[in-house]
């Protein structure tokens, strides 16, 4: 029966890394502060990765003096310190996958776990990959409520990511205060911040706090308009409308009552086009005679207590669908679609916390009616 002698080869790879003897691979990782330069073994490397396996063998790499050099600047330091290096006693980053076959990964850390997958992936590391992905998989929302703004910045930047970044838009509906009740909104980028507002299934917070989140965002991209709005210029609205006028349709003003549309949105009146303005104002001023505002708001509104209501339920076929109530064009409450799969989303009623989607084969379909 033949020994192992595993732990024995990894002391001496782990020799081999630490005495630096024989480096013929300087990669250059990150950018300004974040820039570093690791030194590793063209052979260990070739084995370990295809990818490196082609760079040296076709030599489509620059070379000085004997040493091959390697520019990543999209790969941060500590992700290939990750990869490559290893220190005694370990800690956090300080592992070497390429050597001696381990990593480290943080459950609290998500911008370091992605960039880990970023340069996992770019070095063709690929069971580092899908261990990094099923490590993601399994903490990302977690890491998304701790670090939302750099979580989003990296998905976003990455097509790596292009599945993740409905769970973050997701993350961020169902619990909207990690970004709206605090300062973190005005780092958003302009196109995270369409998505958001595109949506229709943020929860649990007022319209005006989405409105004044806005404001914040705008002035925040120009630091020399005064944060009082009686102090703005000509140019300062014009300024500000450049800037968050593409946005201002995308705000659920029907759900604003009457006293917040004066007292904080109507200081704004000349980012809000007439048309809009008109017929938000009519609404609160005029309810009888207005046209009904959009059914599909946003909020979730939170049943009264102090008495029991009755809804009417709009139920409607469709083809290749089960029942559906609630209003279509906003969306709809309750869905069945194909397969016996449901979907929920408070559109025309309160949020009862219906799963967002179920599977139930077996239903009634009933309506309620308000006695006469």
């Amino acid at each position: 029966m033949g020994d192992k002698f595993w732990s024995e080869i990894i002391c001496d790879l782990k020799l081999l890394l630490e005495t630096k003897s024989n480096q013929d691979v300087c990669i250059q990782v990150g950018k300004e502060s974040d820039y570093t330069e690791f030194y590793a073994h063209s052979l260990i490397l070739s084995c370990r990765s295809q990818y490196f396996h082609n760079i040296f063998s076709t030599n489509s790499i620059e070379r000085k003096d004997g040493m091959y050099i390697m520019k990543k600047p999209s790969i941060t330091s500590i992700s290939c310190r990750n990869i490559l290096r290893w220190t005694h006693p370990p800690v956090f980053g300080k592992f070497s996958f390429i050597y001696i076959g381990k990593v480290d990964l943080d459950p609290e850390n998500g911008v370091e776990t992605l960039s880990l997958l970023i340069a996992s992936n770019e070095f063709g590391l690929h069971k580092l990959s899908q261990y990094v992905t099923d490590f993601l998989i399994q903490h990302q929302r977690n890491f998304i409520r701790k670090d939302p703004i750099h979580i989003i910045d990296i998905v976003y930047s990455h097509d790596l990511f292009i599945n993740l970044r409905e769970v973050c838009l997701d993350v961020i509906c169902s619990d909207p205060e990690i970004l709206l009740a605090t300062d973190k909104f005005s780092h958003l980028s302009e196109e995270i911040v369409t998505q958001l507002l595109k949506r229709e299934d943020i929860s649990s917070i007022k319209e005006i706090t989405i409105w004044e989140n806005l404001i914040d965002w705008g002035l925040a991209r120009n630091p020399n308009v005064d944060f009082d709005v009686n102090k703005w210029t000509k140019d300062d609205t014009t300024l500000m409308n450049r800037t968050i006028g593409k946005f201002i349709p995308l705000i659920q003003f029907h759900d604003i009552s009457a006293e917040d549309f004066f007292n904080r949105v109507l200081p704004y009146e000349e980012l809000i086009p007439r048309e809009l303005k008109q017929k938000v104002l009519r609404a609160h001023m005029l309810p009888k005679l207005a046209s009904a505002p959009p059914k599909s708001s946003r909020i979730s509104k939170t049943p009264d207590d102090s008495s029991t209501k009755a809804f009417k339920t709009e139920s409607i076929l469709r083809t290749n669908w089960g029942p559906i109530f609630g209003n279509f064009e906003g969306g709809n409450d309750l869905a069945m679609k194909r397969k016996a799969e449901w979907k929920s989303k408070p559109v025309s009623y309160p949020n009862v916390n219906i799963p967002k989607k179920f599977i139930c084969s077996e239903y009634e379909v009933f309506q309620i009616k308000k006695k006469p």
